[in-house]
This record gives structure tokens, C-alpha cells and sequence, in this order.
């Protein structure tokens, strides 16, 4: 959406207090258009952009200076279609369930070990998506990369205590 809705974005920043994780897509107009509505919703809703399979940010994802914005896996992603059986997408909009697929793994592996409170869950992902992008921090969309988080040789509990136990730094915004 071009506009702000403020219904919308009241809804929205309720949803976020009963521990709703909010991620919407950032547009797929380049440098012609700024982040739609409502993933320009500052510290409500996760501002999602697309990468290539390398980390890369994508040629059009919307240049936003200012915003802390974010970035997953969207260009060549193979998906089911009804109508011609398997198909490569490209865009935020594919990118937005990947990146709500690691949110998911995040929660539900975090779960396993820590009493989230309903509230803490958006500055808890925060702090994660933070700590799991830090190799892309100068470029304008922070890819998420579960592995800096997840993997062989990894300590993944202590990992997310210890970010998690931090006091939410600010990224470097561009």
C-alpha cells in the first residue's frame, strides 16, 4: 500500500502487544518507490526485503534510507503453481514466508529452553536477526543467515542466551 492506514496501523501495533510477529513486505519497485505500507511501520512490523542465494540484496528492493530493514532469500525460489506445476519466483513478497519460516524455527527453537513473555518476543527476534545478519551490517537490507545462529560446532543455546541477554543495540542504519 502506497498510503498509511491508520486503522491498519493501530490493529497492527496491538497485534504486536499480544505477541503477534508482524513481517510484511518491503515492494518490488527499485529505486522508483519507497517501502510500502505497512512494512515501514518502525518498530511494529519487520520490514522484509529479497537477496539472491548469496546474501546479496536485490536490484528491486526499495532504496529507504533511515529504516532498519531486513532481507531473506527472494529471487529464483521454486514454488508450487496450480496451474504449471513448479515454478522460480522473484520478489520481497516471495521472500516474506522465508523469512517467516526462520522466524518460526527462532521461536519455536527457543522455546524449548526460554520463557518468552508474550510481550519480549519482537526485541527477542530483534536482538536474533541483529546477531544473524552482522556479515551484511553496510548494506542497506540485513540478510538473515540462520547460520550464523544454528550449525556444526555451534553452542546455538548459549548463542541466543547471550544475544538475547544483551541489552538491544541499535544497527548501523543506512
Amino acid at each position: 500500500m502506497r498510503e498509511d492506514i491508520p486503522s491498519l496501523a493501530h490493529a497492527l501495533v496491538s497485534a504486536k502487544k499480544k505477541g503477534i510477529v508482524l513481517l510484511a513486505s518491503a515492494s518490488n519497485e527499485g529505486a522508483n518507490y519507497p517501502i510500502t505500507f505497512p512494512a515501514r511501520l518502525k518498530n511494529v512490523v519487520f520490514c522484509i526485503g529479497a537477496a539472491d542465494g548469496k546474501g546479496n540484496s536485490s536490484a528491486f528492493n526499495p532504496p529507504f534510507l533511515g529504516e532498519e530493514k531486513y532481507s531473506a532469500l527472494g529471487e529464483a525460489v521454486t514454488g508450487a503453481s496450480l496451474d504449471q506445476g513448479y515454478v522460480r519466483k522473484d520478489g520481497t513478497s516471495t521472500a516474506t514466508p522465508v523469512a517467516a519460516g526462520i522466524v518460526a524455527i527462532l521461536i519455536d527453537f527457543s522455546r524449548q529452553f526460554m520463557d518468552l513473555e508474550t510481550a519480549e518476543i519482537y526485541e527477542f527476534l530483534r536482538k536474533l536477526f541483529i546477531k544473524m545478519s552482522e556479515g551484511t551490517v553496510e548494506q542497506t537490507y540485513r540478510y538473515l543467515a540462520p547460520w550464523y545462529l544454528f550449525g556444526a560446532g555451534k553452542d546455538t543455546k548459549e548463542i541466543i542466551r547471550t544475544t538475547c541477554a544483551k541489552p538491544a543495540g541499535t544497527p548501523p542504519r543506512t
